[in-house]
């Protein structure tokens, strides 16, 4: 059975080429502890301790395959988003966070396939970035944060974000990011915890109940870290297979906070044809893989 983990994050090594140029310190940069391990930093400050793996794509494929997966959806890390900064600021970083994705997956087109980040506050600019993922860099699609700068992704200022994704066949992984309360949850791991649930618990009700999906119908989209609480469980019966068809759920809770990726399970003689018609909305079974189990479906 042909493996495909679609929620795995990665970042440039050379990060720093870029955001060492803007002056604004929230920009992440990139500082290797050692061989195998580097900080990432905010403000001048300790963001986060990430593996080589994080990096190296040698290393990532090394722990594919100690872990039984054939393939991996790369997508950035979603701290990289940078919604926040300057448009053009935004616009270049996302330019150099695709072309890295995409040359990785000239170099391993068989180990790996990705989607893009574009600078979601600006639509014009949002639109060109998601033009150029799909037509020149070949990746399958892009990836945004559950709120934009505080502003829910139904607000009328995204709609053609979507209705161009629609148009261009282009599917979208909504992962969540800038939590709502996040300053008051930093113990426990609940950011991941609850936090993140919440978070594109947000994101749900806001493209359900704003009417994206009404709008345009044939939207492909993947949302990250989901509990067993979301919006399609209080719609009706009738209502639900609607969004089901358009929205697929990857993540279920576990009984440690030890987060993994989502693997879906596509027939491997038919890999190339279901990666055409993007694999990740209509033909992938979704499965939940904790580090300690086997798959169970979801």
């Amino acid at each position: 059975m042909f493996k495909v983990d679609i929620h795995t994050h990665i970042l440039p090594e050379n990060l720093n080429k870029v955001t060492g140029k803007f002056s604004d310190s929230r920009f992440l940069t990139i500082g290797h502890v050692d061989d195998t391990s580097a900080m990432l930093k905010k403000d001048g400050t300790e963001f986060r301790k990430v593996d080589c793996n994080c990096w190296n794509q040698k290393e990532r494929i090394k722990d594919c395959d100690n872990t039984q997966v054939d393939m991996q959806v790369l997508s950035t890390l979603p701290a990289l988003f940078s919604y926040w900064a300057k448009d053009d600021e935004c616009f270049v970083l996302s330019q150099f966070l695709n072309d890295h994705i995409a040359q990785i997956c000239r170099e391993e087109s068989h180990r790996f396939i990705g989607i893009g980040t574009i600078p979601m506050q600006n639509v014009d600019y949002a639109i060109k970035e998601m033009d150029r993922c799909i037509s020149k860099l070949n990746l399958l699609g892009i990836e945004m944060g559950s709120n934009i700068n505080g502003e829910n992704l139904s607000n009328e200022k995204f709609q053609p974000i979507f209705e161009h994704a629609e148009k261009q066949g282009c599917s979208i992984l909504v992962h969540p990011w800038e939590m709502m309360g996040q300053t008051n949850i930093q113990k426990y791991w609940l950011p991941w915890l609850v936090g993140m649930p919440a978070e594109i618990s947000r994101a749900i009700c806001s493209i359900i109940f704003g009417g994206v999906l009404e709008r345009y119908p044939n939207l492909k989209i993947v949302l990250e870290h989901i509990t067993t609480s979301y919006a399609v469980d209080s719609l009706q019966d009738s209502t639900k297979s609607l969004y089901k068809k358009t929205i697929q759920f990857s993540f279920k809770p576990r009984k440690t906070p030890e987060l993994a990726g989502v693997i879906g399970l596509i027939d491997s003689g038919s890999l190339k044809s279901e990666l055409e018609t993007h694999y990740f909305h209509k033909h992938a079974h979704w499965y939940a893989r904790d580090r300690s189990s086997d798959c169970r479906q979801i």
